[in-house]
C-alpha cells in the first residue's frame, strides 16, 4: 500500500510572514552583537558650571553624587580614547575645579569609564 503526500503550499501571505520573522530574529542578533565593541570617549571639558562630554555615539551613563561637591558620571560599554583631549583650564570663579578620567570594569564585563 502506497501513501501518497499531499504538496504543500504556501500562501504570499505566510511567505511574507516568515520573511519578516527571519529579517526580525537576524536583526535583533545583530543589535547585540554590536554592543561587544566599547564606545570612544573622545572628549571631556569644562564649560562653567557644565562638563561636556563627548563620545563617538550615544551611550548610557549614571550620574552618582558621593558628596556634596563630587559628580560621577560612569558611562556604560564606553572606553577613554588614548588620545582623549580633556580640557581642564582652571579660571578664576569656576565652581568646576578638576575633572579625572578613570577606565574600569563593569560587572558584566563591559568596559565602564568614569569622569
Amino acid at each position: 500500500m502506497r501513501q501518497q503526500l499531499r504538496p504543500t503550499v504556501f500562501s504570499r501571505a505566510s511567505v511574507w510572514y516568515l520573511a519578516i520573522v527571519v529579517s526580525l530574529a537576524l536583526g535583533s542578533s545583530l543589535s547585540l552583537s554590536a554592543g561587544a565593541i566599547p564606545i570612544r570617549l573622545l572628549g571631556v571639558s569644562a564649560q562653567g558650571n557644565a562638563v561636556l562630554i563627548e563620545s563617538s555615539e550615544p551611550a548610557a551613563y549614571v550620574v552618582k553624587r558621593p558628596d556634596a561637591l563630587t559628580v560621577v558620571v560612569e558611562l556604560r560599554n564606553v572606553s577613554v580614547a588614548t588620545n582623549l583631549s580633556k580640557h581642564n583650564e582652571q579660571r578664576e570663579g569656576d565652581p568646576i575645579t578638576t575633572i579625572t578620567l578613570e577606565q574600569g570594569t563593569g560587572d558584566d564585563g563591559l568596559a565602564v569609564a568614569r569622569v
